[in-house]
């Protein structure tokens, strides 16, 4: 074994050993906008990005969004500002009074329904019609949406 190859052998294999083998650093990138229902301003609520496999992405961060009183948002992924880029599905969560942290019963046992601030269709993935794309350099407006109301 030649000194050269044998070298490059072993800084290739103390690298390795070291943890410094190639890593693609994820890219997140600022997601804001606003939501309008019916053409005024959602005022409370959560909105949610999730990802679409359909179209392609695969990981599995959720992006969510507290909304503003003028109807603003801007979205975190975990303990980071911004969003991957790629598709998604968007959610919104937003009800009458707030959310109870477990279901909640009438006295007749069944389930109390939720009183919501948008039609129903945009409170699951399953049932969202909302897609968008997130990109890098997204033109103005791009996360602007005009909801339907209940």
């Amino acid at each position: 074994m030649s000194v050269r190859f044998a070298t490059m052998l072993l800084v290739s294999m103390t690298c390795y050993a070291a943890g410094c083998k190639s890593k693609q650093e994820v890219k997140f990138v600022t997601v804001e906008g606003r939501v309008l229902v019916a053409g005024k301003p959602l005022t409370s609520g959560q909105i949610g990005f999730i990802p679409d496999e359909s179209r392609g992405a695969t990981h599995p961060e959720y992006s969510i969004g507290e909304m503003q009183s003028d109807g603003t948002f801007k979205l975190v992924t975990n303990d980071k500002n911004g969003v991957r880029p790629g598709w998604y599905k968007v959610v919104v969560w937003a009800s009458v009074e707030p959310m109870p942290a477990t279901p909640s019963y009438d006295a007749n046992g069944q389930l109390k329904p939720i009183a919501w601030l948008v039609a129903t269709k945009y409170t699951t993935k399953e049932s969202t019609n909302l897609q968008i794309e997130v990109v890098e350099n997204p033109p103005s407006g791009a996360y602007d949406l005009n909801l339907d109301p209940p």
